[in-house]
Parts: structure tokens; sequence; C-alpha cells
């Protein structure tokens, strides 16, 4: 039973952790060894295939996994999931990954069948179905379902939901996670999905094209991530403000949004991740006491000219989360004239245990460090971890780790990520022995702190300790 040329393949394997039964497909022009990567035999797809067969029927998690292609094995791939469905008495979960675009009436086809017992569902494809509102409608109809997650594994792959789609759409009443994936949507639209999900705990929207002020109402709401696409021209961007009225919210992801309006109280925030958000209002009662995971990034499409203001970030965020356990900053900032030291900001977050900063940040940081030295503000008590990573491994910033390791007395892991850059090969710095030796001579100098060297290329590891003589420490 073969289709499209290639053979396909099929190999089971059992996955401990999740309990999941992963049956995978993969196109071949030659037969395929007779062991794949978890060391399982690997037979020919045919309707006497032993391990497809001899699965018992009340296998409860089935993860299926198209192999590489441009398409042609997808009849063949959508038959085998069709015919292990079936064939299923309690499934409770079904996952499928497919290279390609499964077909509606395939789709309706396996949820039908597992309709009464299935809990979760995951669709992984090359692009989302055309017709996305007819898999909301099929999923619906699962009244155990729980988890419903429709991805893409393609980055320019965008498939509108239209207005009216909740028309013959059955209410999710147990659904507490929903992931979708490379969406163009409205406002009223969003509103509309969030209605038919009474129970919602957890939403996940990525890469969505079309929101501009939507307002995001959820009882139950603990988690939201909502990333809008990064326009293909930065200055056609619109701004935007996301209004939130969820008390149980725990943690928030979002990107760029010029203003957060809460209403009501959220005391439950402890995580807050912020991507090209620059100067963003955050008004209402945010009750950012609470926060203990802060993230300030920014991506590379941004370019210079975004710049993040300190006197902002400092008096808008840091200054309200005085709790905060774990910072990563990594976006440009400005250099302030007049205003507070950073490290001063720094050394009033009392609890921080953990400090992750970029490339941009730390020259910043570093810019700042022996001033707060001489006034005796650049302590952190309670710091345990530290992270940098640079693009280039600059004398400053090794006196700036020195004087870390000497302060921070309860420090137990420094980690430095020296990233590569290919436009600027030739007077990179990251990958110049002589700041490998001093890397080495801090190492040697502070025994009790866990060091962990993440550099690029063929120089890792190529350091001898004997180059210590070429140090650029004095």
């Amino acid at each position: 039973m073969r289709e499209g040329g290639p053979d396909t393949c099929v190999s089971e394997r059992h996955i401990d952790q999740d309990g999941f039964h992963t049956l995978c497909a993969q196109q071949s022009s030659a037969p395929p060894p007779r062991r794949d990567c978890a060391g399982k035999d690997v037979a020919l797809f045919s309707a006497t295939c032993r391990r497809f067969h001899q699965l018992s029927d009340a296998v409860s998690h089935l993860h299926f996994l198209g192999g590489k292609g441009q398409g042609r094995g997808l009849g063949a791939f959508e038959l085998l999931v069709s015919e292990r469905v079936v064939r299923a008495t309690d499934l409770r979960c079904l996952k499928v990954e497919t290279r390609w675009t499964v077909s509606d009436l395939s789709f309706f086809f396996w949820v039908s069948h597992v309709k009464d017992t299935l809990q979760k569902l995951q669709l992984t494809e090359t692009r989302l179905g055309e017709n996305l509102a007819d898999r909301l409608r099929t999923a619906s109809k699962c009244p155990k379902l729980t988890a419903l997650e429709l991805l893409t594994s393609s980055d320019d792959s965008y498939v509108r939901l239209e207005p009216g789609f909740q028309a013959g759409c059955a209410r999710y009443r147990k659904l507490v996670k929903l992931t979708l994936e490379h969406v163009i949507m409205s406002d009223p639209v969003l509103e509309s999905l969030l209605k038919l999900c009474p129970v919602l705990k957890e939403l996940e929207l990525t890469g969505v094209f079309g929101l501009q002020s939507p307002s995001i109402v959820g009882e139950k709401l603990e988690r939201l991530k909502l990333m809008r696409a990064v326009p293909t021209v930065p200055s056609s961007e619109l701004p935007g403000a996301l209004t939130l009225q969820a008390p149980a919210l725990q943690g928030l992801a979002m990107s760029r949004f010029t203003q957060l309006r809460f209403v009501g109280t959220s005391t439950a925030l402890y995580d807050l991740d912020l991507l090209d958000c620059e100067k963003i209002d955050i008004c209402g009662d945010p009750s950012l006491g609470n926060v203990q995971f802060l993230s300030v990034r920014s991506s590379e499409y941004r370019g210079p000219r975004y710049l993040w203001m300190w006197e902002w970030l400092s008096t808008s965020l840091l200054r309200k989360c005085p709790n905060l356990w774990e910072l990563m900053l990594d976006m440009e900032i400005e250099t302030p004239l007049n205003g507070t030291c950073p490290w001063a900001v720094l050394a009033s977050l009392g609890d921080l245990h953990e400090l992750v900063l970029r490339e941009t940040a730390i020259e910043f940081v570093c810019e700042h460090w022996e001033r707060a030295v001489e006034t005796r503000q650049a302590c952190l008590p309670n710091l345990r971890v530290l992270v940098v990573s640079a693009g280039t491994m600059s004398r400053r910033l090794l006196t700036f780790l020195d004087y870390v390791l000497q302060s921070a007395k309860l420090l137990e892991v420094l980690t430095v990520r020296a990233e590569w850059h290919e436009e600027r090969l030739e007077v990179d710095a990251a990958i110049d022995p002589r700041y490998f030796s001093d890397l080495f001579k801090l190492q040697r100098s502070f025994p009790k702190v866990s060091f962990n060297f993440e550099l690029p290329g063929s120089s890792q590891g190529s350091v001898d300790q004997e180059d210590s003589e070429n140090s650029t420490l004095g």
C-alpha cells in the first residue's frame, strides 16, 4: 500500500516521560535501515506492517511524525493515521506532525472517530489548513477536550480567521489551553474566540496579524502569550493597546504593544516578558509587586533607532518590581544624561538572584559600573546566577566580571556566552585566545563558583592555561 513514488516507512517507539506511542513515517528512495534512532525495528508501511498492527487498540497516547518530502507521500501518511485512529478505543491524546498540509477531510475523519475520548489534540503542519474555522468547529465536537494546539512549521505562512467563524461551533466547555500560530484575526474575532472558552487557563497566540487594541477577559486565565507578527515594514506598524481583565493571571508575554491596561487587580502576576514594547504605558492597577521574573527584550529587526530609555525602564518597571528574582535585559538602552545610576537601581532589588545580560545591555551596564563602584552602589548581595552573552570580549567586561565575582559573595554560577558574528569575524575579539586565558584565570581565582563557557566555533576548548602570560588583565 504505497502512494506517490518513494517508499513510506513506519516505526514505533514509546516515549516514557509523556506516555506517547510514536509512529514515524518517513520517505526514502531506498529501503530504510533496520533500525531507527531509538534502536527499534523498521518495517515498510503496508497492510501487514507488524509493529503497526501489533500496537494495542486501547493505546491512549499517539504521536504521528510525518517525514521529509514535498507532499508526494501525503496520501499514504494520512491513510496511516486514519487506519490507526479508527481502531483506537480509548485515545485521549493525539499529536500529528507533518511537513505537509493535512486535508480538512482527513482532520474531520480523525477527530470524529475519537471525539468521545479525546482530551488533547495537537496538529503541526507546514501551513495551517485553509479553513481554520472548520478545524475549530470540528475540534469543538470533542466534549472532553482540554488542550488544542494548531501549529505551523513555516515562518511565512498565515491563515485568516474570518468574523462569524463561531457559527456552528460548540463551546469548549473543558478547554484549558489553546495555542494558535500565524493567524490573521481582528479584535472582535479574538473576543468571540475567548467567549467560546469559558474555563480557559492558557492562551498562546504567536505571530498574529490584524490585532490593534484587543480586550481579553478571562476569569480563570492564568497564562497569556500574545505576540504580534513582525511587520514587513517597521514604519507601518500601528500602535496598539492591550486591555486585560484577568484576576488570576500569573504569566504574561507580549510583543509590539504601546499600552498595557489592567482592569481590576491582578495580584497573582509573577512572570512578565516584554518584547519590542519600548516606552509602554502600563496603567490601571497592574500590581507588579509580586513579579519575580522580568524579561525586557528587543528583536533584531528593530535596529538601533529603537532605544529603551533607562529613566522609563527604571521608573515604570524595575522600581515597581521590588521582589524580582530573575531579570533579563536584552535591548539597546539609551544612556541617561542626568538620571539615576543603573547600578543603584539594580542594587535596590535586594532579592535579585539571577541576572541575564545580552550584548547591548552589557555595554550599557559596563559603562556605568565604575561610577557605581566609587559610590558603593554596585553591590548585588543575593545574586546567585550571572549570565552574560556578548559578541565581543572586551577588557572592560572582563574587569567587570572580576568585580562581580569579588562583590557577589553568594554567586554560584557564572555563564559567559561569546556570540558569533560572521559579518565582523575579522575583528571579533570573542575568539582571541588571550580572553580565554583570562576567563580561566578568573575560574581558578574563584573555585566555589561554577563557570560555564559557551564559546563559538572550534576555538572553544582550544585554550591552554599556560597562555595566562598573554592575559589582558593587569
